[in-house]
């Protein structure tokens, strides 16, 4: 359950935060470029067809608690559900206020998210469908604000004969993207060796992680 504690965390963080918005990076992500914070801006809302059933399920119950319609995957959309994810501080207060104390919001996240045999929880997800219900709109946006490789570009690498440091670097130089990152969904896929290489080709070799067997 670890991994659903986090996510809770990344909203009750708020509670610690004195700036008006904060940035969520996880620790799959790291910078290959010398990065600002201000560089850091969150994607723009696109529609959800990618979705599993899991998040979808979450994503519908997530309409039906803050009373958001929700239309179908060609039309309804939310911000990119991938880190770096910018969040408004304020927002994240009245949303964790919404059920009352801390306590209860940590209570109501968890009973949220069952099924677990049917519904994958996202904390970003709740955010964005709250921001929905009240009007909240991103004030700046880009198209892309990471270049993490997940399982799905690995099929593309495959397919269109690319390498994973070539779809990197090509990100910073079409949009200035900074921050990449190989996810937990490579496993199985990309070997030792290939991180290696994979680093070395982005000068970030020193930060293959050596106190585990794996790097996801």
């Amino acid at each position: 359950m670890g991994w659903v504690n986090q996510q809770v965390c990344k909203i009750l963080v708020a509670y610690k935060i004195d700036t008006p918005y904060y940035v969520c990076i996880d620790s799959k992500n790291f910078f290959f470029k010398y990065t600002e914070i201000d560089n850091l801006k969150q994607t723009q809302q696109e529609t959800i067809q990618w979705m599993d059933s899991w998040l979808l399920n979450w994503t519908k119950k997530m309409c039906s608690q803050f009373d958001v319609e929700f239309t179908k995957t060609y039309k309804f959309k939310l911000t990119q559900n991938i880190t770096p994810f910018v969040l408004d501080t304020t927002m994240v207060k009245s949303l964790v206020e919404h059920f009352g104390s801390k306590k209860d919001f940590f209570d109501n996240f968890f009973e949220l998210k069952l099924p677990s045999n049917s519904v994958s929880p996202s904390e970003f997800v709740m955010y964005d469908i709250w921001c929905k219900s009240q009007h909240y709109v991103n004030k700046e946006t880009t198209v892309q604000n990471s270049a993490t490789i997940w399982n799905h570009a690995y099929d593309y690498s495959e397919q269109h004969n690319t390498t994973f440091y070539e779809m990197v670097l090509l990100s910073y130089d079409h949009f200035g993207i900074t921050v990449t990152g190989l996810h937990s969904s490579l496993k199985g896929k990309f070997t030792i060796s290939d991180c290696v290489h994979f680093l070395n080709k982005i000068h970030c070799r020193k930060f293959l992680p050596t106190s585990v067997d794996y790097p996801f």
